[in-house]
């Protein structure tokens, strides 16, 4: 009995100090990405990703849009195609924001439009509105946030 109680007492000891020998320093890369993250630290930080949006317009008022764009640019492509797509005109980037939401409004004789990051879509159309004038509505309105 005492030998078996000695040899399960060595083999338990055995697999401990296997185990603890493959366990990574701590402040190694392999310990970091492994116990970091589980405090909240590491790879669980938000990332700076950003996602644009952009509106283009014709002189007639036609309007391409989008909120998809991984860049700058593609999403004044996106935009530029859609206004094409839509007027057959010749089209023109009005403006272009990102990871935040926008609004543009138009009316009989004013247009204005609105953007930043950190407001919300409801605050950027009322502004939109308010800044355009009577006889405006909301012609395009949304968010470009990472991760969509």
């Amino acid at each position: 009995m005492k030998t078996a109680i000695a040899a399960f007492g060595l083999t338990a000891l055995l697999v401990a100090s296997s185990a603890l020998a493959q366990q990574p320093e701590p402040g190694s890369a392999a310990y970091n990405s492994v116990y970091l993250p589980a405090h909240g630290a590491g790879d669980t930080k938000r990332s700076n990703a950003v996602r644009w949006g952009a509106l283009a317009r014709t002189e007639k008022g036609s309007l391409g849009w989008t909120v998809d764009g991984s860049s700058k640019e593609e999403a004044a492509a996106q935009a530029l195609k859609e206004c094409t797509s839509n007027s057959g005109e010749k089209c023109s980037v009005v403006f272009t924001f990102y990871n935040g939401c926008a609004a543009f409004a138009a009316g009989p004789e004013a247009s204005t439009w609105s953007s930043a990051g950190g407001k919300s879509l409801a605050w950027h159309r009322n502004t939109a509105l308010k800044e355009c004038g009577s006889g405006c509505t909301i012609r395009r309105d949304g968010c470009a946030f990472p991760g969509k």
